[in-house]
């Protein structure tokens, strides 16, 4: 219930902030992320799950959430412009 409730919410947000302009692409993007990535990524936890157990599904799930944050921190302070390390002094 508290994922669907988070995913009306994005697309609420995303309707009120995103220009008129580009709102249909950004919703596309969006929803290929965010419906594209279940058919693929599914069935590889499920053979990690049962040829590993699941704690590493877990852990290799965690891990890949990590690296996505981290990349998309990248992408984003590169586009702004902005240095992450070394600090700016």
């Amino acid at each position: 219930m508290g994922s669907l409730l988070a995913a009306r919410r994005e697309v609420a947000r995303q309707r009120l902030v995103i220009g008129a302009a580009v709102r249909g692409r950004v919703m596309a993007l969006y929803l290929a992320i965010f419906m594209g990535g279940t058919p693929v990524g599914a069935p590889m936890l499920g053979w990690i799950a049962e040829r590993y157990g699941a704690r590493w599904t877990m852990v290799g799930g965690g891990a890949l959430t990590m690296l996505g944050t981290l990349i998309a921190t990248a992408v984003f302070a590169r586009s702004q412009n902005m240095r992450l390390w070394p600090p700016p002094e």
